[in-house]
């Protein structure tokens, strides 16, 4: 009998009776939902993707292509967290202003009354937006002498600093001196 190549040689089992090398059991949806939240605070915290897979890997046996799902669940979340979040910001700075209004209207404050309706009136929107002209010298055009210099300028700039980056990427000849 010849030997077994190996393809044909048995893999060994692992303590849970599974082959090893083999892909591991899916998370349960309660793990599921509990990794996607530990993945969360990894990433409030701050952690490179690099770091969580480094982490998930450790843990919970898993690959990257799975890691970086739990990533974008987490970052939905975020993001979710972050809208919730804007729209409370919204709801109160909103109600501190009629809140500024009632209470200098109750002591005939007209002008705290009007400055707070002014500013809850440019929070909602209600006034158009704010338009900024840039202007040259005694509010007149702005000149530019010479465009074309200013181009030339601009693509030798960035020519020499393609050709530094071209030089970095060259490895360097080591002198034995």
């Amino acid at each position: 009998m010849g030997t077994r190549n190996s393809r044909n040689e048995r893999k060994p089992r692992n303590s849970q009776g599974g082959r090893t090398g083999v892909r591991p059991q899916r998370a349960t949806e309660a793990e599921r939902v509990a990794r996607i939240d530990v993945v969360f605070g990894l990433l409030v915290s701050g952690s490179r993707r690099a770091e969580i897979c480094q982490f998930a890997s450790n843990t919970w046996g898993i690959d990257d292509r799975q890691v970086d799902r739990y990533i974008a669940e987490a970052t939905a979340l975020i993001k979710q967290e972050a809208a919730k979040a804007r729209e409370e910001l919204f709801a109160e700075h909103l109600a501190f202003r009629r809140h500024v209004r009632k209470h200098a209207l109750s002591e005939q404050d007209w002008r705290a009354a009007l400055a707070a309706a002014a500013d809850e009136a440019k929070l909602l929107g209600l006034y158009p937006s704010e338009k900024h002209e840039l202007t040259g010298a005694g509010g007149g055009a702005i000149e530019i002498e010479d465009l074309d210099a200013i181009r030339k300028l601009r693509w030798e700039r960035a020519a020499h600093a393609l050709a530094a980056t071209q030089e970095d990427a060259q490895p360097k000849e080591e002198s034995n001196a």
